[in-house]
């Protein structure tokens, strides 16, 4: 039995290939499913299309989903990008519940 190493443990990745690629090699821009993103849009959505606490509910949870998220991708983001997107996002989230 012969262990075959992938190309990510030969040779040495650039920094582009990691702020695109995973492990794999492979160009990672979206993933599906992605729950937190489908609560976010769903939640934002109804607290446009309602009044009241209702709306203020809707936008809180939407909010809480975003920053499930976010926290995901900057703890297990398939790349650097990713990772980083996840960052400004969570740095945006938190500036603003505390009005900077």
């Amino acid at each position: 039995m012969t262990s075959h190493a992938t190309h990510s443990s030969t040779a040495k990745r650039s920094f582009i290939d990691k702020c695109i690629k995973d492990d794999n090699d492979r160009v990672v821009l979206a993933q599906t499913p992605n729950i937190p993103i489908f609560g976010w849009f769903v939640f934002t959505i109804l607290s446009k299309f309602t009044n009241g606490s209702l709306a203020t509910a809707s936008s809180r949870i939407a909010s809480a989903f975003i920053f499930v998220w976010a926290y995901l991708e900057v703890t297990e983001g398939a790349n650097y990008l990713r990772r980083g997107l996840g960052l400004i996002v969570m740095i945006f989230l938190v500036s603003s519940f505390f009005g900077v």
